[in-house]
């Protein structure tokens, strides 16, 4: 090996090495871009005589500079401010709406029973009995506006859901996709595909806000992707979609399915957008409905006992 050549591997190295620092350059402002850098070897020596003789240096790689325990956790931090911040929107409308002076039972609920007070301090007063009459129908008008605000947030969530499902699915599919490509192109060997490995690692995170994910690599560099209680919504270039299924109790509420067979996943899907609105579904939506319909129906059980006693 003469000095020139020497020489020559040496300018090429330090042209790729400018190459990887131009990229990491340009790509500065992409979302989800990991910085690369050139790794250097030397080249294989030449035997001659009774000794090895260096014959220059190489590239041996170009890796990605990330550590994938800091991906893992931006992941689950991720799918833990999403569904808070889910949680949080549609928390605030139902407390808007339950405390609303206009809309909410407290101001209606004090202003029927002072009727109720006077018509029982003068029970033959018309005028008093009318208020009374007026303010029943007021309260009822707001149960039942409340009923219907409550059945348009349970819309609202059903209709999130039907949007998140699809995401997760397109997402899944991209994911799958990515495996594929990725095993292409190292072609059996074992140079990294960084950018294509960026974008998968990309769709993941972006996966990872819509509903918790775990991940699992093989050996022919896939990932597999998980929720809930290990269904597979990624395995190697296969993805398996979820939908849109009625709940058995309560038809006109949506849940989630899984698979061909949309088996019912609901209870086992957290974290993300997707655990967010069935956590303000369950927790505020149908149990506000619930607490309303027992007041109304024990308000409306009480007055009509005791106007049975006279």
């Amino acid at each position: 090996m003469s000095m020139l050549n020497i020489g020559t591997s040496a300018l090429l190295t330090s042209q790729g090495s400018l190459s990887t620092t131009s990229h990491n350059i340009s790509n500065v402002n992409t979302e989800g871009y990991s910085r690369q850098r050139a790794l250097l070897g030397t080249q294989t020596p030449s035997f001659s005589g009774s000794n090895y003789f260096g014959s220059g240096v190489q590239i041996t790689s170009v890796e990605r500079v990330m550590d994938s325990f800091l991906v893992d956790q931006q992941r689950i931090y991720t799918s833990q401010e999403s569904q808070q911040d889910t949680y949080l929107t549609f928390a605030k409308q139902a407390d808007d709406l339950l405390g609303s002076p206009q809309l909410g039972l407290n101001t209606g609920l004090e202003e029927f029973f002072n009727a109720v007070h006077e018509v029982a301090n003068d029970p033959t007063s018309i005028s008093t009995r009318q208020v009374l009459l007026t303010q029943a129908e007021i309260l009822a008008t707001r149960f039942n506006t409340l009923s219907q605000q409550l059945d348009g947030f349970k819309e609202q969530v059903d209709n999130n859901l039907q949007t998140n499902v699809t995401d997760v699915n397109n997402l899944s599919q991209g994911i799958a996709d990515l495996n594929q490509a990725i095993l292409e192109s190292s072609g059996g060997n074992s140079v990294p595909p960084n950018d294509l490995l960026d974008k998968r690692d990309k769709l993941i995170t972006d996966l990872s806000s819509l509903v918790s994910v775990t991940t699992v690599p093989d050996s022919n560099g896939n990932i597999g992707v998980f929720i809930g209680n290990g269904q597979a919504l990624v395995l190697g270039s296969t993805s398996i979609k979820l939908g849109i299924v009625p709940n058995p109790l309560d038809p006109s509420v949506n849940d989630i399915g899984y698979g061909p067979t949309n088996i019912n996943v609901t209870s086992q899907i957290a974290g993300g957008s997707l655990g967010g609105l069935l956590a303000v579904r369950s927790d505020i939506i149908l149990s506000s409905q619930a607490e309303l319909d027992t007041l109304a129906a024990s308000i409306t059980t009480t007055m009509n006992e005791q106007h049975r006693k006279g």
